[in-house]
């Protein structure tokens, strides 16, 4: 379900690099969602932002002298050297919507190579997690999606969901290193 709503965010981004490429500051975000093309249900805000770290163009309202910058964003200072990788941040404040978002993104480029800005979309952590809602989670039973740096991007223990925690001296990873597919018991890191 991770993996699906990730490389569905990244096909989203695509679309949208392609559509921008072609049609520039004139592509109508309000018809690519209104037909249906991109699923809403998975994304809270999607952008494309200029070389400089400035909103475009947004699917959510943005005032004309608003102050969103995003230069100083870790996803944007890593398409500004990295060619064309997807960028999954871990998660943080959007400043957009106000509410904690994963951003997941992808370069943008001039006709020349250069950079040109990014097209991104802010998943709400509770997107990876909304799935598994109607499974029976004892108190204890943790589902999680962790970063390899041991960041959770989405958690969910029982019925209390969460993201953002460190988990790096969690027994979980020495685990996984040995038995990648398994089960096992431990005392929670958290």
């Amino acid at each position: 379900y991770a993996i699906r709503t990730i490389r569905n965010a990244d096909a989203v981004l695509q679309l949208v690099k392609k559509e921008y490429e072609e049609k520039g500051k004139e592509i109508d975000f309000s018809e690519l969602f209104g037909r249906g093309i991109i699923d809403t249900n998975y994304f809270n805000g999607m952008a494309i932002v200029d070389a400089a770290g400035r909103i475009v163009v947004s699917n959510l309202p943005v005032a004309e002298n608003s102050s969103h910058e995003f230069s100083d964003r870790e996803y944007f200072r890593f398409h500004k050297t990295h060619r064309d990788s997807l960028h999954i941040s871990e998660p943080l404040m959007s400043r957009t919507i106000s509410k904690p978002v994963i951003v997941v993104s992808r370069r943008m480029n001039h006709r020349d190579g250069s950079f040109a800005g990014t097209v991104a979309v802010q998943v709400e952590p509770s997107t990876f997690t909304r799935f598994y809602a109607s499974a029976n989670l004892r108190s204890y039973d943790i589902i999680s999606l962790i970063a390899p740096n041991g960041i959770t991007y989405a958690r969910r223990t029982g019925n209390i969901q969460s993201f953002g925690e460190n988990i790096s001296k969690s027994p979980l990873f020495r685990h996984v290193a040995e038995d990648p597919v398994d089960y096992y018991l431990a005392q929670d890191a958290i």
